[in-house]
């Protein structure tokens, strides 16, 4: 597993705040148990907050959580966890793993706990005034905002706090301060000023390079087969072997356009 891949643990409270929070835990469910089995050989997991549907999104906020004690109870089958909260860390993308009775994996990357998150208010304020200075709602995910290369998440997982990640890019900056300064109006006593909102609020990142188109990726794995004689002719002798003649959905398993040989 790769060590920014982790398990997570979904709760609808805040057992923990801070980073250094310890928390104690008894697991019961199947997947939770099958966590427990898991960490004997990496003792992390990600606890993650959730008040609405116990699945992590892009931007959502949690805790990477290092075991200091694990256990398994003499009666009823449940682990007995402790830990305390080592990272505070951002989700970059998520899945459920088969056949683990609902085991949540995420891919996350740590974030600046010396960066403050804004209250709701201001987190709805800061939007409110993104929208007027012309930033874009992803339609599918209203935490994800957009103006021309630059992108904005507002991990906003927590009933308390909300966290801006910024991937900005050419004048990003002054796009994000006209943002929240447009939303200023909204606050009894702002925190910040621009300057001050992007220097102590915001955890900025280089945009994310666009990658590969997935039909361009395809093409080229159609190329690389059809061009590659050694592995056409395994292909080709492992269909002999199984079937005494050519099948010719296997000699072409990526089903290229050509004729294939009547069947006497």
């Amino acid at each position: 597993m790769e060590p920014d891949v982790l398990p997570v643990f979904y709760f609808n409270d805040l057992l923990l705040a801070n980073i250094g929070d310890t928390i104690g835990l008894n697991l019961f469910e199947p997947r939770y148990q099958l966590m427990c089995n898991r960490m004997a050989s990496d003792p992390r997991f990600l606890f993650m907050p959730n008040y609405e549907d116990y699945r992590c999104a892009p931007g959502h906020v949690g805790f990477v959580v290092r075991l200091t004690g694990l256990w398994h109870q003499a009666h009823g089958g449940s682990y007995g966890v402790q830990g305390y909260a080592e990272q505070l860390v951002a989700v970059s993308c998520a899945w459920e793993e088969p056949d683990t009775n609902g085991l949540h994996y995420a891919q996350y990357w740590k974030l600046d706990d010396k960066k403050v998150p804004l209250h709701h208010g201001e987190a709805q304020a800061f939007v409110n005034g993104l929208l007027r200075s012309g930033w874009t709602a992803d339609r599918q995910h209203v935490r994800r905002f957009c103006s021309g290369q630059s992108q904005v998440l507002c991990g906003c997982n927590w009933p308390d706090r909300a966290w801006v990640l910024a991937f900005l890019a050419d004048d990003g900056k002054r796009q994000l301060r006209n943002g929240w300064t447009a939303g200023l109006p909204e606050l009894v006593q702002p925190r910040f000023s621009g300057d001050a909102f992007l220097e102590k609020a915001v955890h900025c990142f280089a945009p994310l390079p666009n990658g590969t188109p997935l039909r361009e990726v395809m093409e080229q794995l159609r190329s690389n087969v059809a061009n590659d004689a050694d592995a056409m002719l395994s292909l080709q002798q492992r269909a002999y072997s199984h079937r005494g003649q050519m099948d010719c959905s296997m000699a072409d398993p990526l089903h290229m356009t050509k004729a294939c040989p009547a069947q006497s």
